[in-house]
């Protein structure tokens, strides 16, 4: 009797634990997309085979398209210090990639691949023309791969604080299998991911890895990241699993070998990779030419707008 009673109780008691983080959850994602956004009067939406892809156009000239980080907290607003003096000369268009900010977040496995095909269906079908591309981040193996399959699409190439070579080509691994089958959990996995993208988490990450001091990152950059993480529910977990286990990684050295494109790589003075990253791109591809911007690391559109405005003024 005694045996069943315990039995009951811890039955209780992990139904309680279980009823509780969900709504913890629940609550997160909620408090954290309450309430509305300024609202864009430049911003579209385009129809995609795998959900609807937020995007914004803006001036007029010869088009350029803002691809910002591959990363769960990223959407079009890291390029917000730019886009209105890029206007002036250029037709500037921004996306919110599959998974991303305002775009749809399926539930599915995300790969480079998934993400070269809306570049090129984006650059065909929303834009049609050739355009200029700069992106931020991992979302240069991106272009490059979607460059590689349709170089009549593209013009110039910039990509700003793009991954190395060496963190391009990681491949998933028997701890990658692990930490999927936890993040699918649809009760412990999102609170993972919750804890992961917490407004401190999210600040923490930025401080050690992406900006040089404090005061370069604001409370409305913070509000936005943490904000664009949650959009779309737990749902947005589905990138953030893809992301860690490697499945949006490829090898890019065949596409910097065979692409005739101009390609430009930019670099902040404190980014401590990113000569090694230059060093690598052109080992395949000795054509491309590198800019290192100063005071700032890798979050460049945030960190020195001008100096990246005079940066592409020169390419």
């Amino acid at each position: 009797m005694k045996s069943k009673e315990k039995f009951l109780t811890a039955l209780a008691l992990t139904a309680t634990a279980t009823t509780t983080i969900a709504l913890i959850n629940k609550y997160l994602f909620y408090s954290a997309t309450k309430g509305s956004t300024s609202f864009d009067e430049c911003a579209d939406s385009y129809q995609w085979r795998y959900g609807k892809i937020h995007y914004t156009k803006q001036g007029q000239g010869n088009p350029i398209l803002l691809i910002h980080n591959l990363n769960t907290i990223s959407s079009d607003y890291e390029w917000h210090k730019i886009v209105k003096p890029l206007a002036k000369n250029h037709t500037v268009y921004t996306i919110d990639l599959l998974g991303c900010g305002k775009s749809e977040k399926p539930d599915f496995t995300y790969t480079n691949f998934v993400f070269v095909q809306l570049i090129n269906d984006f650059v065909k079908n929303v834009i049609g023309q050739r355009t200029d591309v700069m992106t931020l981040g991992a979302s240069s193996s991106l272009a490059l791969m979607a460059c590689m399959y349709n170089s009549e699409l593209f013009n110039k190439l910039i990509f700003l604080s793009p991954e190395s070579i060496i963190e391009s080509v990681q491949v998933p691994t028997r701890f990658s299998k692990v930490r999927r089958t936890i993040l699918d959990l649809p009760i412990i996995g999102t609170l993972v991911y919750n804890i992961a993208h917490s407004k401190k988490m999210i600040y923490d990450e930025l401080l050690e890895k992406n900006i040089t001091i404090p005061s370069h990152i604001s409370n409305n950059d913070i509000y936005y990241f943490h904000r664009n993480s949650h959009l779309g529910g737990a749902n947005a977990k589905a990138l953030y699993s893809s992301i860690k286990n490697n499945y949006t990684k490829i090898n890019i050295t065949n596409a910097l070998k065979e692409i005739d494109n101009s390609i430009f790589i930019i670099g902040g003075e404190f980014d401590t990779t990113f000569h090694d990253t230059v060093k690598q791109y052109k080992s395949y591809n000795s054509a491309i030419e590198s800019i290192t911007l100063p005071k700032c690391k890798k979050l460049i559109p945030l960190e020195s707008p001008n100096y990246i405005l005079g940066a592409l003024k020169m390419i």
